[in-house]
């Protein structure tokens, strides 16, 4: 039997609920003009492992009141496409699963010996053909 891993703990159910998130956060869809610059909006993914948790969290990072758990950080844009949030979802968790199973392992080069990036991006890509 292959032992867990965090990524794991990231299912399609999670997937579908955080890109739903990301796509409130980035706002409807819009190109910008010509001389517009496209807003940018910080997020992050909280992963909280005693839970096996995925949260998101927009805006300015410094209301976070919560500091638990592991994460992973960025930001979207009004002209991201559906795509686009999918891979920025993917780097969010990844990142946290990531900084996880590091601290977890007491290791920088810790590898997760089961799941990959790879298969969390399957997950992601399966929620959006769900939808």
């Amino acid at each position: 039997m292959e032992a867990k891993t965090h990524y794991d703990a990231f299912t399609q159910e999670d997937a579908l609920c955080l890109l739903a998130q990301l796509r409130d956060a980035r706002g409807p869809r819009r190109e910008p003009t010509p001389n517009e610059v496209p807003t940018e909006v910080d997020v992050r993914v909280q992963y909280l492992p005693t839970n096996d948790v995925f949260l998101l969290h927009s805006g300015n990072a410094c209301y976070d009141l919560d500091h638990c758990g592991y994460w992973g950080a960025g930001s979207v844009c009004a002209d991201d496409t559906d795509e686009q949030l999918a891979g920025i979802l993917v780097d969010l968790v990844d990142e946290a699963i990531e900084n996880a199973a590091c601290d977890l392992a007491g290791s920088d080069d810790y590898n997760t010996p089961f799941q990959t990036r790879e298969q969390l991006a399957a997950v992601v890509r399966a929620a959006q053909g769900g939808e």
